[in-house]
């Protein structure tokens, strides 16, 4: 959770030095849904839904250490590199085919602890099943699993990096982007000159 307020501090900062928002593409709607708020929901797990990944969330272990993870087939962004590159890659493109379709975002704070999210698409929508009820410093939020829905999937250059955002709109403008609000990073790349 740390890294997420660090990440979110620095973007913050980096836009106040004067850097501007590049858009890459106006982004690709994965289909003609209104733009609404997200729809936010505790829960344990997701119910309503066969729950297309191998291990439910409220399977994983308390301690759910980054070697396992990296076993289970779980991306895991990290500052140097991103684990399992192949399974985002997989993702991404069964969305562009708008082929129903799962990944588990893992990401370790700096104390260890680990945020899971997992991110399903059905050919249409985006839901994600944000868990930080192993992030023993969970803050303000607590400790919980919140499901955030989406209906867009955009790529923004920003700053010498390219990212990959689910959103709820067809386009951010660059306060959204630095804001956070309406919007889940799937992938963050240093872009190629």
């Amino acid at each position: 959770m740390k890294r997420i307020a660090v990440l979110l501090a620095v973007l913050i900062c980096l836009a106040s030095a004067g850097c501007t928002l590049n858009v890459k593409s106006q982004g690709s709607p994965v289909n003609n849904m209104p733009a609404e708020s997200p729809a936010t929901t505790s829960a344990e797990s997701p119910a309503e839904t066969p729950y297309p990944l191998p291990i439910e969330l409220s399977d994983l272990p308390e301690d759910y250490q980054p070697k396992e993870a990296e076993a289970n087939g779980d991306y895991i962004p990290t500052l140097t590199e991103n684990i399992n590159e192949d399974k985002m890659t997989a993702f991404l493109e069964a969305v562009s085919q708008k082929t129903s379709a799962a990944i588990r975002i893992t990401i370790y704070t700096d104390e260890g602890d680990p945020v899971i999210s997992d991110v399903i698409y059905d050919g249409s929508t985006f839901t994600v099943w944000y868990d930080t009820t192993r992030d023993k410093w969970a803050g303000i939020g607590g400790k919980k699993v919140t499901r955030y829905d989406f209906q867009y999937l955009l790529e923004y250059e920003y700053n010498g990096e390219t990212f990959t955002l689910l959103t709820i709109k067809p386009v951010i403008t660059e306060e959204e982007f630095q804001m956070g609000s309406g919007k889940f990073q799937l992938k963050r790349e240093k872009t190629v000159p």
